[in-house]
């Protein structure tokens, strides 16, 4: 037999069943707009995948009002973010972090100038069909905080040779504010940087070449703005506590960055330096055999 209980109820019963089904239909779709919604929150950014020879696979990611290198393997993030561009070390794992004012790592990055850099030669490069610059630094490594760090964990016939110059492929597309570029250069270690810094290797007397960073794909991507932001709660630590260095090559290669601002006092800044940047135009890539041409 057919069920009519529709149809042969009373009205004011067919009119409460009609309301309950809008008002689930209605729940329905107000719950998938908030799902949307909140799926909508991701931010346009540029991805730079590059290898550290130390610290393995990290991803750089750089937005108008910011710049961030992540670094899973080691459960470390760099970051700053405007306006008042302090610089941020986390540690995902054990969520200790440091956060410095701007002016207060910004000027422990000028005495990189110590590296000592005896000459300076740039020209025009492609980098993947982009715009990029070749630079070669000359430099005197025994008079640089590098060079020394380096001594401390290396031995035998390590010791013996020294790089003699630093070549570079860096970034000419992107439009980097000056507190990216101390961004780059702080993390790098490398005065005298403009841009990202897609590849580099240090030549040592004889001709070997040592590569310490390479870009591996870049691409743009969506990044979540929850993860544009400084961690809300993290226990203060010394930079070292931070990255929880127990005598590596990891030390000895983000010593030069820190060891200093480590004890650096802390600084107030009054007013943010303004600047107008512009979109990082760029497409997704992935690095072929041949990366640049000259």
């Amino acid at each position: 037999m057919q069920d009519t209980w529709f149809f042969g109820s009373p009205f004011w019963q067919r009119k409460n069943w009609i309301a309950a089904m809008l008002l689930i239909l209605l729940s329905i779709e107000s719950a998938q707009n908030g799902v949307a919604a909140k799926q909508a929150k991701l931010l346009d950014v540029s991805e730079f995948d590059l290898k550290s020879n130390t610290l393995g696979l990290g991803t750089l990611y750089v937005r108008q009002d910011g710049i961030k290198w992540a670094i899973p393997s080691h459960g470390l993030i760099y970051e700053a973010y405007a306006p008042g561009w302090q610089m941020m070390l986390y540690n995902t794992r054990t969520h200790l972090g440091k956060k410095k004012e701007y002016q207060t790592w910004k000027d422990f990055v000028s005495p990189r100038e110590a590296m000592n850099v005896t000459s300076m030669f740039s020209k025009h490069a492609l980098f993947m069909g982009l715009p990029a610059r070749s630079v070669t630094l000359g430099v005197a490594p025994a008079d640089s905080f590098s060079s020394k760090t380096e001594l401390m964990y290396q031995d035998g016939q390590e010791r013996a040779g020294a790089y003699t110059s630093i070549e570079l492929l860096e970034s000419a597309w992107v439009d980097l504010k000056p507190q990216q570029v101390e961004f780059v250069r702080y993390i790098t270690g490398i005065p005298k940087v403009q841009g990202i810094v897609l590849k580099q290797q240090n030549v040592y007397p004889g001709g070997r070449r040592e590569t310490v960073i390479n870009a591996l794909a870049l691409r743009n991507g969506k990044i979540k703005s929850e993860d544009w932001i400084y961690p809300a709660k993290f226990t203060d630590a010394s930079m070292s506590q931070v990255r929880g260095e127990k005598q590596c090559g990891v030390e000895a290669a983000e010593m030069l960055g820190t060891f200093i601002l480590d004890n650096a006092p802390e600084t107030t800044i009054t007013k943010p330096t303004k600047t107008n940047a512009k979109k990082v135009p760029i497409v997704q890539r992935r690095v072929q055999s041949k990366e640049a041409h000259h």
